[in-house]
């Protein structure tokens, strides 16, 4: 099945608003896509959000403007304040420091390397 076949089927079975997006880790070495990357660093969120509107994003380490994205995809080591949970709970994305905390310990990270 295509892409925009599946795309379309999860956006009528799960009544999504936007489209499913993926999201591909590049390894050292690798030839990059020709996507431009962003002028100045966003969150990685903020680049799925702009996927999912159907717009191809690049983010290199250097473009990532949030350490919670960064760290979670292994670019970056894990800030204290991430790992403590203090990021997600002052943020509001999380109720409170405790959930935050175990949610932070929880997530699974790709290794970081030498990038």
């Amino acid at each position: 099945m295509k892409f925009e076949e599946l795309s379309k089927k999860l956006r009528t079975t799960l009544e999504l608003e936007d489209s499913a997006v993926g999201v591909k880790l590049i390894k050292v070495g690798e030839e990059l896509p020709k996507f431009a990357e962003p002028a100045e660093p966003i969150a990685y969120c903020a680049s799925i959000a702009r996927a999912r509107k159907g717009e191809s994003v690049l983010l290199g380490k250097e473009k990532h403007g949030c350490p919670i994205g960064a760290s979670n995809l292994g670019l970056i080591s894990v800030p204290q304040k991430v790992a403590s949970g203090e990021a997600h709970s002052s943020a509001g994305l999380l109720s409170s420091l405790t959930a935050a905390s175990k949610t932070v310990s929880e997530t699974c990270r790709n290794i970081v390397v030498n990038l």
